[in-house]
């Protein structure tokens, strides 16, 4: 046993040291960081915890079965029984540790073969790296930046140099680069200590100060650069032609390479202090993003959320069912055959599948017009009232066997009253969806508000169509479980997944538009001619913004194809 804490201890070391090398070339943006650096703390160590864990399933089976594994291997080569004894090597594991930190890594292996990177790939993709600096990175860069005359002329005075004039039509786009450089710059100056204003410093409470300390010589860099860029661009007006145009160009490459130190010093800023809240984080440092992810019905969460619900429920109505509920069942009406409790199961699952997905389109489509929080009392009305309108056909379809044969009208009366619980669920869900969901605590009060709901409406249904009023507690319970049990999962699950989802939509937003941008680019005379572009409505595309269709899955085709067809490049047009 100690020596396999021994060896535990010596590959944890090795996995310390190894998580910190990139798997792979990092981008030119970002190559003076390390693996730790590109992620938040709390992705990171997810991320190191499946890489240690794999590595140590490696260990552990190469120490408990290899020593008995080589001792046949030996005794069939051999054929001396001593040589079994390998078997009974107590320090085997320690041999095994240091054959997988020392020997093994140095054969470099072909990687194909190299089992230490696909583990730590793995665990890197756990970590979400680089993919978290890359979202975050593409977001500034093709974000809007606050920009007002005060903070320009502010930025400008704070390192003592003089704004060049960008009068000229061919310095107009160098002119917006080089403010948001200057501005940038500053604010990082300041949270490096190199500068002081008063203005900026509420943003020492959203981002970590001690990036920039580590940073400082990008920092003097950037500074130095931004001294030549003024000095160069004050000297144009004696240039003209081929030589302006390079001057120019060269200018901007260099206000870009600049741009992207301080987007990559600020992301990693901002992910220091942890995933959440990173939006607003940006939006302090003055970043203004133009990204919207469109808003839809997401089907995906809802279909994997209730169908893992679903599942559940079916199990665990055919368990209670058979045992508990069956004893002391007296009234005949729980389903007690697979035939029914399925049929329960697929009326249950559909009817408020169908009330969630109206539920979200409603309250997504009021929330695009200002119209869902100015009066909620409305729209809530309006999502009952539709739910029940969609989901009435299902239950008497469900159902339509033993009506038929019952010949009673006032049994189809009940099943309609049934619609009236995904009526509820869907009021509920719009409710629950305006909760925070950061939390488990948080996720399970919305679990208890919609099962509470569920439960209730249900328990309603049924002493509305039984006769007398009167239900037998039996059954009573039986419907407080399925619907309760089956609202509670619901409601704890899926706002999460909803906010997960519509977040994975937002951090698309940027790489596809770097994307597309490098695609068309050579159509626009710049970004910001791009950018008006990509956002405003387009009558040729149905009146609606490139935007909306470049998060569809064939959406970046049409685009270029559309751009290539409706427009000429920029360069032959110059």
């Amino acid at each position: 046993m100690l020596c396999l804490i021994i060896g535990a201890f010596v590959i944890f070391r090795f996995c310390l040291d190894q998580f910190e090398k990139p798997v792979e070339n990092l981008d030119d943006r970002w190559n003076f960081l390390v693996p730790s650096q590109l992620t938040p703390q709390r992705q990171y160590i997810q991320g190191f915890t499946v890489y240690y864990l794999l590595s140590m399933a490696i260990f552990l089976v190469a120490s408990l079965f290899g020593p008995q594994i080589w001792g046949e291997i030996a005794k069939a080569i051999v054929g001396d029984n001593k040589l079994s004894g390998w078997k009974d090597y107590a320090t085997f594991p320690i041999i095994v540790a240091f054959v997988m930190v020392g020997l093994y890594p140095n054969l470099r292996p072909p990687l194909a073969f190299d089992v230490e990177i696909w583990l730590r790939r793995v665990g890197h993709w756990m970590a979400y790296i680089p993919k978290n600096m890359v979202g975050l990175v593409n977001e500034m860069g093709f974000s809007g930046f606050d920009l007002t005359d005060d903070k320009v002329a502010t930025a400008w005075s704070l390192i003592d140099l003089k704004r060049p004039a960008f009068e000229a039509p061919d310095l107009k786009s160098i002119g917006h680069l080089l403010d948001r450089l200057v501005v940038l710059y500053v604010r990082g100056a300041v949270l490096a200590g190199d500068l002081e204003s008063h203005d900026l410093a509420i943003l020492r409470n959203d981002i970590d100060l001690d990036v920039f300390k580590e940073f400082h010589e990008k920092l003097t860099s950037v500074s130095a650069t931004i001294e030549n860029l003024q000095t160069r661009l004050e000297e144009l007006g004696r240039l003209s032609g081929t030589e302006r145009r390079q001057a120019i160009a060269g200018a901007q490459r260099n206000i870009r390479k600049c741009l992207d130190v301080l987007y990559v010093i600020f992301a990693c800023a901002v992910t220091a202090k942890g995933a959440d809240q990173l939006e607003d984080r940006l939006r302090a440092i003055g970043f203004t993003s133009s990204f919207r992810s469109k808003q839809d019905i997401p089907w995906s969460p809802i279909l994997k959320v209730v169908g893992l619900s679903a599942i559940v429920l079916l199990v665990g109505l055919m368990t209670a069912s058979q045992t508990f509920l069956k004893a002391i069942d007296k009234s005949n009406q729980i389903p007690s055959n697979i035939v029914d409790e399925i049929r329960t199961v697929v009326a249950i699952v559909i009817t408020l599948s169908l009330a969630i997905g109206i539920a979200i389109f409603i309250r997504t489509s009021l929330i695009n017009r200002d119209k869902y929080f100015a009066d909620k009392f409305a729209a809530c009305v309006k999502i009952a009232l539709i739910c029940i309108a969609a989901t009435l056909p299902f239950y008497l379809l469900f159902y339509i066997d033993g009506l038929v044969a019952s010949g009673k009208f006032v049994g189809w009366i009940h099943q309609m009253v049934w619609s009236v619980v995904p009526a509820t669920c869907g009021v509920m869900v719009a409710i629950v969806l305006d909760r925070p969901s950061n939390s488990r605590f948080e996720r399970m009060t919305s679990g208890a508000i919609l099962g509470t709901s569920l439960g209730i409406a249900a328990w309603g249904v049924v002493t509305l169509n039984a006769e007398n009023g009167e239900v037998l507690w039996t059954y009573v319970l039986y419907i407080l479980i399925v619907y309760g049990g089956f609202g509670f999962v619901i409601g704890f699950a899926l706002p999460d997944a909803i906010h997960r989802y519509r977040d994975a939509q937002l951090n698309q937003m940027p790489q596809r538009v770097a994307a597309l941008y490098n695609e068309v680019g050579r159509f626009f005379y710049d970004y910001g001619q791009f950018n008006e572009w990509l956002y405003a409505r387009n009558p040729a595309l149905g009146s609606k913004p490139p935007s909306d269709m470049l998060l569809e899955e064939t959406g970046m085709d049409r685009l270029v194809s559309f751009v290539s067809e409706t427009r000429k490049p920029f360069a032959a047009t110059s």
